[in-house]
Order: C-alpha cells, then structure tokens, then sequence
C-alpha cells in the first residue's frame, strides 16, 4: 500500500495536492473519498473493483449492470469519510494485518455509519472475529453508573455492527436508566443526565421505548391486581396467613402508601405517565412496608392469664412481598420483555433486565454484563 501526491494526476472536481493511496497495486478502479475543505478532507483510493463488489451487494449493483459507476475508473463519494473507507477498503483487500489495533470512539462512529449506509456488515464483521475495537469501552464506560453518555452510540455502533450481545446489554442499560419528563424529552438516568440525542435511529430508540414501557405497564398491573386482591380478600377471605381483620386491613393500608410513595397509587393509566426511571420505580417497589417492619400486626394473651404478650404472626408473614415485589422481579427476569413484538431477536435468552437493574441499587460501576 503506497501513499503519493498527485500534482501530476489529472483529477476531475479534485485539488491539486489530493492524497493518493494505492490499497491494490494492481488497481483497476480509484475511489475518490470525501470533499475538500471539509475537516477529514479528501482521499483518492486505489482499489480491486472486484473486491470492492464482493464487499457490499449495495457497490455490487454500482459496479455490475446499467449504473453508470459500472462502466467508470474513477468513482467520486463527497459525503463519506475517507479515515472511515479506508478501514473499509482494507478489510475488502484482506489487508487485515495493516488495520488499526484500536479505533476511537469517533472513528467507530464513522465507521458505523459507513457501515449502515452501504450494507457492510459481514465484512465488518471479519474484522471484529480478529480486531478487538470494543474491548476498551467494555472495561471502561459500559460499566459506569450512571450510565455515560456514550453508551448511547455504543448502542448504535453494536447494533449496526450486528454485535448482538454488546447491543442488548447497551440497549436494556438504557430502557432502564432513561427518564421521561412531562414534555416526553428523554433523558439520561442520574443528576444532570444527558438528552437522549436525536440522531439516534428510529429503531434504536424504538427498542429503548419498548423495553421500559413493556416493564412499566406490567408493573403497572401488578399494583393494581395486589391492591384489587387485598380488598377483595378483606371483605371475601383472608389475605394474610393469620386470617385477622386488623392484619387484612394494616396490609391494605401499608400497600396504599408504599405504592403512592413509589408513583404507583393511584395507579398511572399507563406507562407514559410513568416519568421516572424503571430503576426508580424498582428502589421504591422494594422498599414498600420497610418503615413496618418491626410492627407486630396482631398478638394473643397467654394462656396463663398474667397476660403476657405474645405475637401470633410476623411482618413476613402476614404480608410477605404484598403480592408486588415478586411479580415486579419476574417482569425483569422474562426475556420476552424486549422480544415480544420481534423487535429485537437474540439468540440467548438471559436475565439481564433484572441483572442490570437490581446492580444500580449496589455498585458504582458495574461488572461486564453483571
């Protein structure tokens, strides 16, 4: 791979000092990358066009058939970035050896990018199989918390990278620390979160709404169906283990307040009236009756009458998880949450939801994919 100036080449819509990289000796096709003036300048690429062809069914159409590229040397690509084709053109060449040991956040971006625009995928992903480009921000900034602003396009490079694992686990780190405010902005979990920006692709931010919304809704319900129970149970039947009205009547109580501490009662019509976080609501779902828990709902006289007191039931007991803390944690479990509608298809079927959510409660930064 050679580099020159090309103050002797005749150009057409080019300057007189472009920047030529021969990738192919043997070249029979020269891509002009890029637009002068511009900040990653301009880039002419020397090239194989049947490797070109074989990296994309998008540049196969372009170089075979009626397209007027098919029947040209040169082939100008003003709105690309030409740091971001050349990483493209060497994986083409199979010049993998010369690719670049780690890219940066922004060439990954780029890239990404590219990557989307021209369908390149399968050959990007030959050399993320050899080229450990997302190792670092794994061990880095994947694993904060709150979540850092470049998760969100982690989250997009993944996703276009087809690295289904890392996109999952960015996507569902998202969904449950995103918050919405009244005017339907989405933010960023965490003081001072950072918008979630408007260059995100529909289906990226339309799997971060799915997530949270399948969660609240559901979660929505439970509340609603404990409650429900509670009451109809006080007046039909017991709903504590002991059976005594003064515990069905306590537990009903407890519930309400615990509930409208959480945002949760009366409950939402519906998750887009749920502004907080899916791991607000999961800290407050499971802190409904710890203010109770050393209250002793009923007691019994000893049989001896000098009347010693002795509780007959227990907090645990009687009240359990109120029927709630249970049912909200398998919402988290299921992985049918962000597969329901076929919005996302993975192959593994995991805990991460709930793994993710459950982590913010206790660490700093979080393991690599808990």
């Amino acid at each position: 791979m050679q580099a020159t100036g090309a103050a002797n080449l005749k150009r057409k819509m080019t300057d007189p000092t472009l920047k030529v990289v021969t990738v192919d000796p043997f070249y029979d096709l020269t891509l002009i990358v890029g637009t002068p003036g511009r900040t990653n300048g301009q880039v002419a690429f020397r090239v194989n066009k049947g490797s070109l062809r074989h990296a994309s069914d998008i540049w196969t159409k372009m170089l075979t058939g009626v397209w007027a590229e098919s029947k040209q040397t040169e082939i100008e690509f003003p709105d690309d970035n030409p740091q971001a084709f050349h990483v493209v053109l060497l994986i083409a060449h199979l010049q993998i050896g010369a690719l670049p040991a780690q890219l940066g956040l922004v060439d990954m971006m780029n890239l990404a990018i590219l990557t989307d625009k021209y369908n390149l995928v399968k050959l990007i992903r030959v050399a993320l199989g050899s080229k450990h480009w997302l190792d670092t921000a794994r061990r880095t900034i994947w694993r904060e918390w709150p979540a850092h602003p470049q998760i969100q396009d982690y989250a997009f490079i993944t996703q276009v990278f087809d690295s289904q694992d890392d996109y999952r686990y960015l996507i569902n780190r998202l969904a449950v620390e995103i918050q919405v405010d009244e005017d339907g902005t989405w933010l960023s979990h965490g003081a001072g979160g950072a918008e979630l920006k408007s260059t995100l692709p529909d289906r990226v931010l339309t799997h971060i709404h799915h997530i949270r919304t399948s969660i609240l809704q559901e979660w929505i319900t439970v509340c609603n169906t404990a409650i429900d129970d509670a009451i109809r149970k006080r007046n039909d039947g017991p709903s504590t283990a002991c059976g005594k009205t003064t515990c069905k009547a306590t537990k009903i109580g407890i519930m309400m307040i615990g509930l409208q501490a959480a945002g949760l009662y009366p409950g939402p019509e519906s998750a887009k009236a749920m502004h907080r976080s899916v791991a607000s609501y999961w800290r407050d779902l499971k802190d409904i009756g710890v203010d109770f828990k050393n209250y002793r709902p009923c007691a019994s006289t000893s049989s001896d009458g000098r009347g010693s007191h002795h509780s007959t039931c227990s907090f645990g007991k009687c009240f359990g998880d109120f029927g709630i803390l249970g049912e909200a944690e398998a919402t988290l479990r299921r992985a049918e949450i962000a597969n329901r509608t076929g919005l996302i298809t993975w192959k593994h079927s995991s805990e991460i939801v709930f793994q993710i959510t459950t982590a913010l409660d206790s660490a700093d930064t979080l393991p690599h994919y808990l």
